[in-house]
């Protein structure tokens, strides 16, 4: 059986408490033997929410599942789809690429046999135990709810959480605000653990039949804004396809892909990729949603296509 936890946005790099009072990780080492990534995990290119879950889910580069970035353009319709607008339905369905491990599960086990609390892409393939995004959720009744299907011989369970990504956002990576948060799903964890242990699926210091296998994930760190790049829109040079505070998709007007590259480049703490000049390493390249032109912006820097307020 198995348990995946994505906790979204968590990087130990940019933990500001003490990594050592997180206990629940350190228990997972001490009673159950874990492993964990010392130099943690790496994101897929781009670092955002969607990509980087369905690729853990699929195993795939973005490229080649097609969801490479929260939101898609459809250059047949000319317009760009915001994917966290349909996570209950499976009306964009067509959108996701490859095989997802849940529709593995099922394939090879039979209807039934995972479950997907908010994961990415879920909803797409009709699953019995499906609980599509919502926020404020009582993390006690989801752990009730994840116990409650290991006893029906459930074989794979997909957890999501927002935190520490949601208070990350509103208020920095060094803000006492997300240390608190830190130390709450540190609690989460416990309770997680306090429970799988009490139904026999966690077994201290040994290895049962019953036990659980408990993955828990991250799909991207976080970096503060210090500072913004002001990107002017050129209409005549260009169309921004997707627009994030970290990178741009961009297509050039016929004729004007020089002209928009020489302008772009002469913008400084940005970095600018034609399409054939995307590193290979990323698995980026190959995918018709993916713009002529990336935009990156440095670490620290955050792209905005309107003059800041301050």
């Amino acid at each position: 059986m198995g348990l995946s936890t994505s906790l979204e946005k968590s990087e130990k790099s940019e933990l500001t408490v003490e990594f050592s009072n997180l206990s629940a990780f350190w228990r997972l080492i001490a009673d159950y033997g874990s492993i964990y990534a010392r130099d943690g995990m790496q994101s897929t290119f781009v670092t955002s929410t969607f990509p980087n879950h369905y690729t853990m889910a699929t195993g795939l580069y973005q490229e080649s599942h097609g969801i490479v970035a929260n939101q898609i353009y459809d250059k047949n319709a000319k317009k760009t789809i915001n994917l966290p607008d349909d996570t209950r339905d499976n009306r964009l369905a067509y959108l996701y690429g490859g095989e997802p491990i849940w529709r593995t599960v099922e394939k090879q086990l039979g209807p039934g046999k995972s479950a997907c609390f908010m994961w990415t892409g879920c909803q797409n393939d009709n699953l019995t135990h499906f609980v599509p995004f919502q926020s404020n959720v009582s993390w006690t009744r989801t752990v009730e709810n994840v116990t409650d299907l290991l006893k029906t011989g459930v074989s794979l369970i997909m957890l999501y959480n927002d935190e520490p990504d949601h208070i990350g956002h509103k208020k920095g990576t060094s803000s006492n605000e997300i240390n608190r948060m830190l130390v709450e799903i540190d609690d989460q964890m416990e309770y997680l653990m306090d429970r799988l242990e009490e139904n026999g699926y966690l077994t201290k210091n040994t290895t049962t039949d019953e036990n659980v296998n408990l993955i828990i994930v991250s799909d991207h760190g976080m970096l503060d804004i210090t500072q913004y790049v002001l990107i002017k829109p050129r209409n005549e040079l260009f169309t921004i396809t997707i627009e994030n505070y970290a990178y741009l998709h961009i297509d050039p007007q016929p004729g004007k892909a020089s002209k928009t590259m020489e302008y772009l480049r002469s913008i400084p703490n940005i970095v600018v990729y034609n399409k054939s000049e995307i590193p290979e390493k990323w698995g980026y390249k190959n995918n018709d949603r993916i713009g002529q032109i990336i935009v990156v912006a440095l670490p620290h820097f955050g792209i905005t296509l309107k003059e800041p307020k301050s």
